[in-house]
Order: C-alpha cells, then structure tokens, then sequence
C-alpha cells in the first residue's frame, strides 16, 4: 500500500451544525469566514503534536460560498504517531473518515423560530445561531462530524479540485456527469487529464472500498442503487487487466462502489453549478437596480456596471452627478430609513466622530435621542450596515446633502427651479436635514463632554430633583452607642435627631445658529465647532457650581459655621470645638498626615465617624507633590529631610484605608464665577483639600427624566433670518450638606 501524502477535504456544506456549548444549531456564513494560510488538520480537534495530519497549502483552500473544501500535505509521520497512522491504514480499508471544522466566532446573531433566510446558497429556517464572521483555525478529522455530507479523501498524490472558474465561460446546458464535461471551465488539457486520472484512482480506490466496507448508513438494505457510468469507458478503448474495472467479474459491481464512494463529484459539481447561477442572478438584480437609479444616464450606468457599485454608491453618485440640474434630489431608496441612517453617518464620519463609541449606548445617548442605529450593538446588522454605508456618503457636499434629505422629505415642488439655494431651502423646512444635523450635533456634544472629563466625579455625590422648587436634604446625625441591659428591664431609646439642608435646581441655557450662508458655502466647519462649544459649556457649569461651593465656603444651614472652619461644633457634649481648617499648612508629609488624621477622628453626636479621606483636591502646581508624596514608597531626599529613604508611612496608611485619588482643577487657582449667583470667587495655588466620599459632601442634583444630560432642541430662523439653531439647556443645582467629609489647608 502506498503512503498517501496529500488529502482533499469537503469539510462544510453550508447547513446547521450541532456544536457544544450552543443551545440552537449553529450555520457557519461562508461569506464571512476567513480561512486562510497554513491551516492545521487534527484527529478528532486535538492539536497536540501526535494528533496532527498535516495542513492545507494556501492556494488549495476553496470558498464559493456554497461549501469549503480544503487541499494540502499530510506532514506527520504515521510511524511516529499512532493516531496518524491508524486514521491512514482505516482510510486505506475503506473508511469513511468525516471532518469537522473548528472556527473562532467573531459576529453572531440568532434567527428566530419559523424565520427563513438565504446563507450559503440555502434557505434555511430557525431556529439557529448563525455564525456572520469567523475565522477558520483548525479542522479535523474524526469518524462523525456535525455536517453529515463532510468527507476526508487520502491519496498518494494531488487531485484536481472541482470548482467553477470564469462564469462567461460555462456551457449553460451542460451537466457534469462526467470528466469530459469538465471542459466548460476551459481547463488546460493538462488540467483536464490531470482530473481523468485522479477521477479513475477514485473509482479503482471505491473498488477496493467494497470489499471491506459495509454498507453505509445511508443506503437501506436491498435498495437498488441508481446507475453510475464509467466515465473512462468512452477515454479509452483499451482494457487494462490491471484495472479491477476492466475485469468483467467486477464490472456490474462498480455501480454500486460508485455510489457508496466517499465523494460524489457530480454533486459537488451540481453544487459549484447551483452558486454560480445564484451569482449570475444576484448580478442580473443588481444590473436592474442601477439601470432604475441611473434614469438614462448609459455613462454612469456603464462606470457602475464595469466597477462593481451597489444601490447605494450609484444613488449617491448620481446626486453628485446631477447637482447643476434640477431632478437631482428626487431619487430617494426603496428604504428611507436606510438612506437617512447611512445619511448620518456620513455626517458623522466627516466631523470625525467615531461611529463605534460605546458611550452612544449610555444613559446620556437615550435621553439626546440619538438614534437607535447609533445607539444599537456594534455587531448588529443594523449598526454595520449604517456604518458601512456611511463611508460612502462621508464626502458629500452640503448642498448634495440638502438635495438627498429634501428628496427624503418628499418635497419636489419647493425646488423647480433646480438652484442649489432652492433645495437648501427645501431641506431646511423639511424634517431630514434637521434630522441628520441634529443627531450630528448630539454625537458631537456627547463624545466632546466624553473627551473633556470632569474633575468633580467621583468625590460629589448625585440626585435628581422632582421639580425646580426648594428641596430639603434630610439627614439622621449619628446615635449612641448600645447601653448595658438590665435584667428584665427595656431597652433605652436610641438619642436621634436630624440637620436639614435646601436648595433648588435652575435651568441653564444658551443657543447655536447655524446661517444659510454657511450652507450655501459648504461650511461643514461651523456644524462640528457648534457641537464642540455647546459641549464646552455644558462641560463647564457643573464644575463651576461645584467650586464655587468650595472657594465661596459659604455657611451651612444646620451648624451656622462656614463649610471650613477651625470651630466646627464639638461633636460631643462639653466637649471642644473640632476643626476641619488649618493656616500655615503647606502641602508636606507631615501636614497630609496630620490632614489625614483630623479627618478621621471627627465626631458626631459623641460618635467617631472614622472614615478616611478618598481625594485630595490641589491646584495644578502642586499636582507632582501630592503624588510623590501619596505614591512613594519610600522618603524621598529633599532640603532639611533627615530620613530620606525610610519607608513613606503615607503609602503604608493607603493599603490599610485605601488610595487617595489625586483630583485637579484650574478653578482652584485661578478662581471661578458662579453660574447661580454671577459672584466671582477667587483661588490659589498653594490651597489645598482633603475629601471623603464616605460621608455626605456636596451633592448635584438634576431634574427628573433628563437622564441627567443636555436637552438639544432644533428649531428654523425666520423673520429676517434664515437658517437653522438649536438651544440647549442642563437642569442641574449643588449644595453642601456636611462639613465632616471635607478638610482644608492653606499655605
């Protein structure tokens, strides 16, 4: 028996596999699946060193979209692997080996029960995952595959694959039953005889087959099986006594060894024949679709022919195309929906917004309305395809941009005159343009708030008001300790009572106006600067109340003492006033220390709050001395330090009690107006704070149902304006509610 050296593998056929770990089937879209290079062939999905059969030859992995075959060398050596060698000596007895892909799955969804779509050249109805992208890593070989219809043929050579070549070049009535009407491809004769004999080798090897194979479990017992015709009678005339084909002993068996042999070629053949057809048919629809959208213009309808375009591109191109005409902005897609998503992403693409940022699923990008494709998975349909198209509209022109969303409007009459002026006009009363502005403008405005941070996260605390009436804050002081309980007796009331604090929310605002002028100028600029500045200010006006309560430290209500003070209430009875401000402290170890100490000792109601300090707040200049003194490890060698290189005892108290994050603002330094009142407080550079987020410290309120976000509004100019604007507004309030969470120190 001859060592074989190469295998041919069918190794999908487009239909639902049974995979572990999946609860439905799983169908693998060929149109999706990479399989590429070197690919390693296993037994039975073990990628140990002993149980690899060889790998597949880059140029021999075969992808039509209707099933994957794999071609390559068998590089393991079957004396060396057990494995190995018994799936060869099996094969060599006639088994029928299968095979079994093993893909990583990058992009599923799952189609629903009863729901029937086209993939791989099949319908097929759900339920079932179907696999969208993937990537082939690895296939074995194993005695029953998932698919079925799967093979694994071994032989001592190359066999030519079967698989269709140019379409222009098919004979359209032949039907591939044998080797000679393999010559609708135009194979070489090289070629051609090349598939002759490795199609005799088949049938001498299903000869072999029979007399040690049963029958297969697909064929039932008795059953007369259909005839299969020699296809090398008519090649040769000639008898080879050596070939069991030409004994006539055997010759009424090669029928049925036909037919029970591992891979029937005229299937594969039908199959090839069947995917070319739908792709002729799937060109013939899209040659149809753009005929419509070109409406007599032969030299677009010719370019979008030669180069492959889709509806969408030939729609987009043809606007372009008929810019200085007046039926421009008519064509409008069989889908508007579809048309105005991929409209926005354009927009969005140019004023380089990433149209994958995960923040346009967040709470913010619901309450701005952004819409739901943007808003939608990253590896749904609907997001794709928007993103998809959008790369093609993103070069648009303001006025070819006026001229699509007023043809999705519907409105045709307001722009006879075909100027360019009339469909800016058109547009801007219409619907779609403000539309795509606006989602552009709300994007713009999250990504830009996104980017640009907020220093007062993560120590302020959040709430949302009902209403923009006074509110009341209250809070429960701290009670007494459990007293000792006397036998039989009842146990002592708990000493409670409660501090208040009010406040109330404003609405702030302001407005953006975008001119007809900028439109008429293609002035896409203005469009991505409104959004930046709009963000910016809304950015800026929860920091700004924020320090202003800081810098201000104004009284509050409950104690009568300024928020920093060095006479808080004493926190016990008889006992002395406590202090959450020092003078003459300047940022040092000892002095953080000492900050950080104060802070925990705090009392209420004669009760420690024990709580350590989460941030501290420096003006920029002293960012670099908090974090050397928070981060070192050790001492650091400096003027009038004598223990330079002891451990730092700072870094040792944060892994009992947790890191103090380092929080900066300019406010702190250069001061702040604010927005409630219009006062101006002032900074310093040489102030610095403590705060613990485990108490009370300021709180942010926003009104109820605005997903604590901007609200954008559009509207159009009139009245000796022309044009589109939007206003914004944020509903928001801060307050203080307790001194205990904050600490002070000036230089």
């Amino acid at each position: 028996m001859t060592t074989p050296s190469r295998f041919e593998i069918l190794a999908y056929t487009g239909g639902k596999l049974r995979v572990e770990g999946f609860e439905m089937p799983v169908v693998v879209d060929l149109a999706g699946l990479t399989a590429e290079g070197s690919i390693p062939i296993t037994i039975k999905h073990d990628t140990g060193d002993a149980t690899i059969l060889g790998q597949t030859d880059p140029n021999a992995i075969i992808n039509d979209g209707a099933c994957l075959m794999l071609g390559g060398a068998i590089t393991a050596q079957p004396e060396l692997s057990p494995s190995v060698a018994r799936v060869i000596a099996m094969a060599a007895n006639g088994h029928h080996w299968q095979a079994s892909i093993g893909a990583q799955i990058e992009e599923s969804r799952d189609i629903e029960a009863g729901q029937t779509i086209n993939v791989n050249g099949q319908d097929l109805t759900g339920p079932f995952t179907l696999a969208t992208q993937s990537v082939l890593r690895e296939t074995a070989v194993l005695g029953m595959g998932a698919d079925r219809k799967t093979s694994v043929t071994l032989s001592a050579e190359a066999i030519l694959t079967l698989k269709a070549e140019p379409m222009a070049e098919m004979k359209p009535e032949a039907d591939a039953t044998t080797p000679d009407d393999f010559e609708m491809w135009s194979a070489s004769e090289d070629a051609q005889a090349a598939l002759k004999n490795g199609y005799a080798q088949y049938l001498h090897t299903a000869a072999e087959t029979l007399e040690t194979a049963s029958v297969t479990e697909d064929v039932t017992p008795g059953e007369e099986l259909d005839p299969v015709v020699d296809p090398l009678a008519a090649a040769s005339t000639e008898p080879n006594p050596a070939d069991p084909m030409d004994d006539p002993t055997k010759k009424k068996e090669a029928p049925n060894m036909a037919a029970m042999t591992v891979v029937d070629i005229k299937a594969e053949v039908n199959l090839d024949i069947k995917a070319a057809r739908k792709q002729a048919a799937d060109e013939v629809r899209r040659v149809g679709q753009i005929r419509a959208l070109c409406k007599g213009d032969e030299t677009l309808m010719a370019k979008a022919i030669e180069e492959g375009w889709d509806a969408t591109r030939t729609e987009l191109e043809h606007l372009k195309r008929q810019r200085s005409t007046a039926p421009a902005g008519h064509v409008v897609s069989a889908n508007a929906a579809d048309t105005l998503s991929a409209l926005q992403g354009g927009m969005l693409l140019r004023a380089g917004v990433r149209l994958d940022n995960p923040v346009f699923a967040s709470e913010m990008g619901i309450a701005l309305g952004l819409p739901g494709w943007l808003r939608a998975g990253l590896n749904t349909d609907q997001r794709q395809k928007a993103m998809e198209a959008g790369w093609k509209y993103r070069d648009m022109s303001m006025t070819d941009l006026c001229k699509a969303a007023s043809s999705l409007d519907g409105n045709r009459s307001q722009h006879l005159d075909g100027s360019n002026q009339g469909f800016i006009r058109a547009a801007v009363s219409g619907g779609s343009l403000a539309n795509i502005f606006t989602t552009n403008m709300n994007a713009l405005m999250i990504q830009k708030l996104q980017e640009s941070g907020d220093s007062t996260m993560g120590w302020t605390r959040e709430a949302d008001a009902a209403n923009f009436q006074t509110m009341d804050r209250i809070r429960l002081v701290k009670g007494g300790g459990l007293t000792k309980h006397k036998r039989a007796g009842t146990a002592d009331s708990a000493d409670r009572s409660d501090q208040i604090e009010s406040y109330k929310i404003a609405r702030y605002s302001q407005q953006f106006i975008l001119d007809e002028q900028d439109i008429i100028d293609d002035q896409f600029q203005a469009l991505k600067d409104m959004p930046d500045e709009m963000a910016l200010a809304c950015g800026r006006l929860r920091p700004d109340l924020v320090y202003s309560i800081l810098l201000a430290n104004g009284n509050l209500t409950a104690t009568g003492a300024a928020l920093f003070s060095a006479s808080q209430p004493a926190g016990i009875a008889g006992g002395s006033a406590q202090a959450n401000l020092a003078t003459g402290a300047a940022l040092t170890a000892a002095t953080l220390q000492a900050a950080i100490a104060a802070m925990m000792a705090f009392r209420e109601n004669g009760v420690g709050v024990n709580q350590p300090a989460t941030h501290i707040l420096v003006p920029p200049a002293l960012r670099g001395t908090a974090y050397n003194l928070l981060e070192s490890q050790n001492i650091a060698a400096g003027a009038g330090t004598t223990n330079a290189g002891e451990l730092n005892p700072i870094a040792s108290i944060q892994r009992d009690d947790g890191r103090i994050a380092v929080m900066t603002d300019h406010r702190l330094v250069n001061g702040v107006v604010d927005p409630n009142t219009g006062t101006a407080y002032s900074g310093s550079a040489t102030t610095w704070r403590l705060v613990s987020n485990k108490l009370p410290t300021i709180e942010v309120a926003y009104l109820r149902g605005s997903g604590r976000a901007p609200q954008v509004r559009q509207f159009i100019l009139d009245r000796g304006q022309w044009g589109m604007g939007w206003d914004v507004n944020l509903d928001i309030g801060a307050k203080a509610l307790e001194w205990r969470g904050f600490y002070e120190a000036r230089a």
